[in-house]
């Protein structure tokens, strides 16, 4: 296998790097990708409300990377405002955080509600 140039200008120095392997990456076909957007499971999740709200907060479509973001932000933020209560104005920053983690919570919470309805009716 060739190795890049980079790899053999460390090597000249001394200093010896693995190379990652290169992986087959697969993707589905224009007519696999029809089929996909005919699933139930896709079409319950693009006419969710909850999902188009989500998704343009994280700016991403995927559910598992809206998932990692927002938990990544509410992480942050619990953080940030416990450290903002050290402050005069941290209680109105932590009252204003409460307030955006609640709403997250209840838009999560609905989606569940109208989820598991959906599937018994």
């Amino acid at each position: 296998m060739d190795e890049p140039r980079s790899v053999k200008l460390l090597k000249k120095i001394g200093i010896q790097s693995k190379t990652k392997k290169q992986e087959p990456v697969y993707a589905l076909t224009n007519e696999g990708i029809q089929q996909f957007y005919r699933l139930p499971a896709y079409r319950k999740l693009k006419d969710s409300i909850t999902y188009k709200v989500l998704s343009r907060l994280t700016r991403t479509s995927s559910p598992r990377d809206m998932f990692h973001r927002i938990l990544g932000v509410l992480c942050l933020g619990e953080g940030a405002s416990l450290l903002s209560i050290l402050f005069p104005l941290g209680l109105v920053l932590t009252s204003f955080w409460l307030l955006f983690t609640i709403s997250i919570g209840i838009i999560a919470i609905l989606n569940l509600l109208m989820c598991q309805s959906s599937i018994y009716f």
